[in-house]
C-alpha cells in the first residue's frame, strides 16, 4: 500500500493516459492540467486509483469514482485551474478547443443517463509497450474486489458505440454487457455494466488497491 504518489509518479500516470486515451477531452489540455487531475483523485475520498507495478515501474493503472457525476465540478472547485487555464487554453488547437468546450457545456447540460449514478470505471489505461499481457484485466479484477469488500454489486464504463472497437471488445470478454447509448462531448458513448460477485484479485502484491488518503 503507497500513501501518496510522488510528482513523478503523477507525471508518468498523465503520459501514459495521454498516450492511451489522446481522444479524452482532459488530454486535450495538456500534461500540466492531466497531472492536476490524477493528483485530485489519488487524495479524493469518492475515487480509488488502482496501479499495476511491473519491478517498481508503473505500468497501468485504473480509475474507478464512486460518484462519477460530480467528479468534474469537483476536480474545478479543488485544484488552482484559474491560476494557469486561461492560458493552456489560449494555446489550443481550435479542434482541441471546441472539445474543451463541449465538455463544459455539455457537461453541464445533458440529461442523466439512468447508469450515471452507479460506481464507474472513468479511465483504464497500461504502458503501450506492455499491452496484451494481461494488466487490465488485472486492474478490473482489483477494482471489484474492492467494490465487492465494500458491498457494491454492479458498476459501469463508458465506451466507444462500436461493437466492433478493440475497446468494447475487451470488456466484453470481461463480463461486461451493454448498455444505453449516451452522448457525451458531441460524441455518441455507450455504458456497459458488469455485475460483482466476491473474488480475490488475481494480481496479488503488484496491485495498489487503493492509494491512501492523508
Amino acid at each position: 500500500m503507497e500513501t501518496k504518489l510522488s510528482e513523478k509518479e503523477l507525471i508518468i500516470l498523465a503520459r501514459m493516459h495521454m498516450a492511451c486515451h489522446p481522444e479524452a477531452a482532459i488530454t486535450a489540455l495538456g500534461i500540466e492540467f492531466v497531472t492536476d487531475f490524477y493528483a485530485f483523485v489519488a487524495d479524493s475520498q469518492s475515487e480509488n486509483l488502482f496501479l499495476h507495478r511491473d519491478e517498481g515501474k508503473i505500468v497501468g493503472g485504473c480509475l474507478l469514482s464512486l460518484a462519477p457525476q460530480t467528479i468534474s465540478s469537483r476536480f474545478r472547485k479543488n485544484t488552482p485551474l484559474r491560476t494557469w487555464l486561461p492560458k493552456t487554453v489560449a494555446k489550443l488547437s481550435p479542434s482541441a478547443f471546441i472539445r474543451f468546450a463541449l465538455q463544459e457545456i455539455m457537461g453541464m447540460i445533458r440529461p442523466r443517463a439512468a447508469v450515471a449514478n452507479e460506481p464507474e470505471v472513468i479511465y483504464i489505461f497500461d504502458d503501450p509497450d506492455t499491452r496484451r499481457v494481461g494488466f487490465g484485466r488485472h486492474l478490473l479484477a482489483a477494482c471489484e474486489s474492492f467494490m465487492a469488500g465494500v458491498g457494491i454489486s454492479s458498476y459501469v464504463v463508458r465506451t466507444w458505440d462500436d461493437s466492433e472497437h478493440p475497446t468494447v471488445l475487451f470488456f466484453v470478454r470481461n463480463g461486461f454487457i451493454l448498455g444505453e447509448i449516451v452522448e457525451t462531448y458531441g460524441k455518441s458513448l455507450r455504458f456497459m455494466k458488469k455485475a460483482i460477485t466476491p473474488r480475490h484479485s488475481m494480481a496479488g502484491e503488484a496491485l495498489v488497491p487503493n492509494v491512501a488518503k492523508e
